[in-house]
């Protein structure tokens, strides 16, 4: 349209100021990034100082550029200053290549590049100070090297990562993390079924714990969280922990959001003196509602009891639906709760569909008045 006025067109990119563009050159492919550089002579070396940098294979789409993506990493990460401050890297490097791969040999040279691109990934994170590290694949048995670290206040995001207890005294180099997020990992535990497994021992500066739809394979032992520094806590869509006893240690934890799917697993011995709330979520099959209220009023009486400092609690729809089976057994439980001020539930909720009987069940816990202690949010 300005071409047919006969109005210049106007670069209006390249008149932002350099902080601008670096922002949103952050959201970009690193590879992308890089070669905004032919843009014009402003643009030829901004790329060198974007604050994030962001690897993905899937940016070099054949097979055989394995070996590319890891000559690029290396370019990339030789040409930025060293003044330039980086606020997050992500290395995201999935299995699929190595499936087309002729033999063995050409799988174990895939192995062997990835570990080194993903080892220089963290020395220069740790070497550059930055404060958000993720990392995505598919490598089973992912091995975090000793002698990088300790990234103190880092937060590390772990996703599709396959991990095994075994693997946990590996991770020496991350023990003054500050945030840790697992997403879609499959974390293995082998050995004593009765033995305890506690991933997370090797952080104990962790402020911060998140797992997002997680796969617990054969976790029938006893799964603890021990944090003596976490502060908040979120279990979210995680698969076959109702087969586990889970104990929680956290002195310091103020907030907690639960979000099971399928079953209810058995909590056990919860150490939460500070707790200031607790959200609930849960997901189940219509056969346990129906078929096993009893197991599911006792699972409810547990999980409640475990978390009775909790100051306010927020229900989703599922577990409202759920409660609303087995109120009338809950009626025959003490209620656990010593200081609970609110009770808050979904704001679409229709309040008549909120038994009484739920919300006299919470009131005995409360000082709060009946008016003020349910709230819609």
């Amino acid at each position: 349209m300005m071409a047919e006025m006969g109005e210049e067109e106007i670069d209006r990119f390249s008149h932002l100021p350099d902080n601008i563009l670096l922002h949103i050159l952050s959201f970009l492919d690193t590879k992308l990034c890089v070669q905004t550089a032919v843009l014009s002579t402003s643009w030829r070396s901004l790329w060198k100082h974007a604050p994030r940098l962001n690897f993905d294979i899937h940016s070099f789409p054949s097979d055989r550029d394995c070996g590319r993506f890891i000559k690029f990493l290396d370019h990339v990460l030789d040409s930025r200053s060293d003044a330039s401050h980086i606020v997050k890297i992500s290395y995201k490097y999935s299995e699929s290549p190595h499936r087309a791969l002729r033999n063995y040999e050409q799988y174990q040279l895939w192995v062997r590049e990835h570990r080194e691109g993903f080892e220089r990934v963290l020395r220069y994170a740790e070497s550059n100070h930055t404060q958000q590290i993720r990392i995505e694949t598919e490598l089973d048995d992912l091995l975090l090297p000793n002698s990088v670290g300790p990234f103190p206040g880092c937060d590390l995001e772990l996703a599709r990562v396959s991990l095994y207890d075994a693997v946990a005294s590996t991770w020496t180099g991350f023990s003054r993390l500050a945030s840790l997020n697992l997403e879609e990992c499959h974390i293995y535990s082998f050995g004593d079924a009765k033995s305890e497994f506690d991933l997370f021992a090797e952080f104990p500066c962790l402020k911060n714990l998140v797992l997002v739809d997680c796969n617990f394979i054969n976790s029938g032992k006893c799964f603890q969280i021990t944090g003596p520094q976490l502060v908040n806590l979120e279990i979210h869509g995680v698969k076959n922990l109702g087969c586990a006893t889970v104990e929680i240690a956290a002195p310091k934890l103020k907030s907690l959001s639960l979000v099971l799917y399928l079953d209810v697993p058995k909590f056990s011995r919860f150490s939460l003196p500070l707790l200031d709330h607790a959200s609930l979520g849960i997901k189940l099959a219509p056969y346990f509602l129906e078929e096993r209220r009893r197991v599911l009023t006792a699972s409810f009486v547990t999980l409640f009891q475990a978390l009775h400092n909790a100051a306010s609690l927020r229900f989703d729809n599922h577990i409202i639906e759920a409660m609303s089976k087995i109120c009338d057994g809950l009626e025959h439980y003490r209620c656990p709760f010593t200081r609970l001020q609110c009770l808050k539930v979904p704001r679409s909720r229709e309040p008549e569909t909120i038994p009484d009987q739920l919300i006299s069940y919470f009131l005995k816990g409360s000082s709060s008045t009946n008016a003020g202690f349910l709230q819609f949010v």
